[in-house]
């Protein structure tokens, strides 16, 4: 089951005093407009980023051509970093949505920077063992679970992620839209409407206003879970 440090992908933060300053130091800032792309998959690996406000969705293309969201990354979070790695071209696509700025470090800085605060590699190991963690939790859905199962899984992940206090229960915080929830899951608009509305009716989930809540999170996980 994913917690909520599964889904830390701030490793900036995590760095000790000097070596943060370092990084921070050296980082540009850049404003995206709506929809606009950050980067393509495929295209080369320039440099690695950190939201500093709005939200970056990252994407891949399934075999069959359908849109496939991986993460949504937050004020805070990084991403862009396994191409600088690797020196590979980029293996998703990340978008923004709403207005959005990033700190950005290229990519000749950053392989200096790792090399004179070896804390940098250690953060960054750890951030990728979280990510390989979700992504096998992703790949085992694909390919064991029902819908029902996959879209409660992905719920209850997004609970850990993006759950705040609201009430007796939680909200999930940002919107997500049905079409978004179906691009994580494999699975159309409708499908996942009438899975919304289905465990709706059972008490799991109250859906208001774009939002998802959940009054008891504990049987949600055990649901998806069971």
């Amino acid at each position: 089951m994913l917690d909520k440090n599964s889904f830390n992908f701030n490793w900036i933060d995590a760095l000790p005093d000097t070596a943060k300053q370092a990084v921070v130091n050296t980082m540009t800032t850049r404003t995206f407009s709506d929809g606009e792309f950050v980067y393509l998959a495929g295209t080369p690996s320039e440099a690695l980023y950190q939201v500093v406000e709005g939200l970056v969705r990252l994407t891949v293309m399934s075999p069959d051509g359908k849109e496939i969201l991986m993460f949504v990354m937050r004020p805070g979070d990084c991403f862009g970093e396994v191409g600088l790695i690797e020196g590979t071209p980029r293996a998703n696509s990340a978008n923004v949505q709403g207005k959005t700025c990033l700190r950005l470090l290229p990519k000749q800085i950053f392989r200096a920077l790792s090399k004179d605060y070896p804390s940098i590699n250690e953060q960054l190991l750890q951030l990728m063992c979280r990510r390989m963690r979700l992504t096998l939790e992703m790949i085992e859905g694909a390919a064991l679970l029902s819908l029902r199962q996959k879209l409660l899984r992905r719920l209850q992940a997004l609970v850990s992620a993006y759950g705040e206090p609201a009430g007796d229960g939680i909200v999930i915080r940002p919107r997500f839209s049905q079409e978004e929830l179906g691009k994580m899951v494999g699975a159309s608009r409708q499908s996942i409407n009438k899975e919304l509305h289905a465990l709706q009716s059972e008490g799991l989930i109250r859906l208001e206003s774009g939002l998802v809540y959940v009054s008891n999170p504990e049987r949600l996980s055990e649901q998806a879970f069971a």
